[in-house]
């Protein structure tokens, strides 16, 4: 929903990242600085000062944002980067869940379900690039930036609107699920154009094969032919 606003984001931040590139600040450095933030805005938010954690949220993703910048501008992209980054947003949005229920702004079922629906999306996402062979399966509602948004905003919010965060948790709950089932769709669909795509390479081979009403191309082969032919 928000990538336009990530784009701008980037531009806007580009000079800070070359700047803290040039210090030697290492991008997985970044990374860990961005979850103790994080951490130190769920405390703020458990003790009564939502605004202040509010901030903290939106530096920690800020940091977040600034680890992806200066690893690409220095050349310091890394597999083990990548990972930790995912695995400190994971834990950044436990945090923020957590405290929320901790401070009693909300009840623990909707802070468990927030943070299944926060975590399923990605979870999704990585098992479709892994298992599901997809380059990039950021389709959806519900990514980074708007989570962080819609708890930063009802975390001041809740200034005006002590339900502010019951709001902003339902609404990732639904739009979570929503995601899940785009991602999944997305995936599926992926699949299927791949095994359509090697089925015609079989046929241009004289193997046997029919094509139905909707123009799929089915063939009968085995997996490893199929496999055989995906790796020309």
């Amino acid at each position: 929903m928000l990538g336009r606003l990530r784009k701008i984001s980037k531009k806007i931040f580009y000079p800070v990242a070359k700047l803290i590139g040039s210090l030697g600040i290492k991008p997985n450095l970044i990374t860990l600085l961005g979850l103790l933030v994080a951490s130190i805005g769920g405390l703020l938010l458990i003790f009564k000062f939502p605004i202040m954690a509010a901030f903290c949220f939106l530096a920690s993703g800020v940091l977040d944002l600034l680890d992806g910048l200066v690893a690409r501008i220095y050349g310091k992209k890394t597999k083990f980067g990548g990972t930790l980054d995912a695995v400190v947003d994971r834990y950044e949005e436990f945090i923020m869940v957590v405290a929320s229920a901790i401070g009693r702004y909300v009840s623990w079922p909707i802070a468990t379900f927030a943070v299944f629906s926060m975590i399923a999306p990605s979870y999704v996402r990585a098992r479709a690039e892994s298992t599901g062979g997809m380059k990039k399966c950021d389709v959806g509602f519900l990514e980074r930036p708007e989570k962080l948004l819609f708890v930063a905003l009802a975390t001041i919010g809740l200034i005006f609107y002590p339900m502010a965060l019951d709001v902003a948790f339902v609404l990732i709950i639904v739009l979570g699920q929503i995601t899940v089932v785009q991602r999944l769709a997305a995936t599926f669909n992926f699949e299927k154009s791949r095994v359509n795509k090697v089925a015609r390479k079989v046929l241009r081979r004289n193997k046997t094969g029919v094509v139905n009403k909707k123009g799929d191309l089915r063939v009968s082969l085995d997996k490893k032919q199929l496999h055989d032919v995906s790796l020309e």
